[in-house]
């Protein structure tokens, strides 16, 4: 179902009954008006409910058996669990009562959703990735859903973008020189060696013919190694001085 972000009623011309669901990718969603599109309707909705799935209902075993539970040590598991697993579809259906006809139109949309950190560890549940492969769950679909963070992983990113903000304010950053004869010896022969290699290409070598771009020549240390300098004479040895004396 297909809806312009212009409306600007977007329940007028809904079927009374009638509950089409508007698919929504990662596309979509940033560059398609997706976006806009779910912020009015929840806007002129007068009733809001949303729909999940997750890659399971608990991070270990502490929610099962647990009858003693009070509320509070409840919501307590409940919210570790959810810190853990992750949400894999998000479900929004917007409702409007319908005076005229006394009944309630809808406008309902549907995404695949992934973490938007792809270094978060995320846990899951066998039963729960047996139960939505059953169901037509599309895991590919699944993985290029629309990206989303907890408040939590938003403050935390925002915290270390401030952070590097501020040292990069404090200590800015001086261009390289290349001062040291040696250094700047090194990397002029890392250039010929380069612009050596693109001409034999340029010249209608193939890459395979051409091979890899040599390695500069290293110096040799014998060669480069000052020559040591002349010392005082050493006195001859014992052996020296009897050879010297049978001679």
């Amino acid at each position: 179902d297909k809806m312009a972000a212009s409306d600007d009623d977007l329940f007028e011309s809904r079927e009374v009954g009638a509950c089409p669901r508007i698919s929504v990718d990662a596309k979509s969603f940033a560059e398609d008006g997706h976006r806009e599109l779910m912020l009015k309707a929840i806007a002129q909705a007068d009733v809001v409910a949303i729909d999940t799935e997750f890659t399971g209902l608990a991070a270990d075993d502490s929610l099962s058996g647990a009858f003693n539970d009070t509320l509070a040590s409840r919501f307590c598991r409940v919210r570790h669990a959810a810190g853990k697993i992750a949400l894999t579809q998000f479900g929004l259906c917007t409702l409007r009562y319908d005076a005229d006809s006394g009944s309630w139109k809808s406008v309902a949309f549907g995404a695949y959703v992934f973490p938007g950190s792809r270094s978060r560890v995320i846990t899951a549940e066998a039963s729960a990735l047996a139960f939505l492969r059953d169901n037509g769950f599309s895991f590919d679909a699944f993985v290029r859903g629309v990206p989303y963070r907890s408040l939590a992983e938003v403050e935390r990113r925002s915290h270390c973008i401030r952070q590097a903000e501020r040292a990069r304010a404090l200590m800015p950053q001086k261009p390289m020189v290349l001062d040291e004869p040696m250094l700047v010896e090194q990397v002029a022969s890392i250039a010929r060696t380069l612009r050596d290699w693109l001409r034999r290409l340029a010249g209608g070598c193939s890459a395979a013919d051409a091979g890899p771009p040599a390695a500069p020549a290293a110096a040799n240390d014998e060669e480069d190694a000052p020559a040591p300098e002349p010392g005082p004479a050493s006195a001859p040895g014992p052996d020296a001085t009897s050879g010297a004396s049978t001679a």
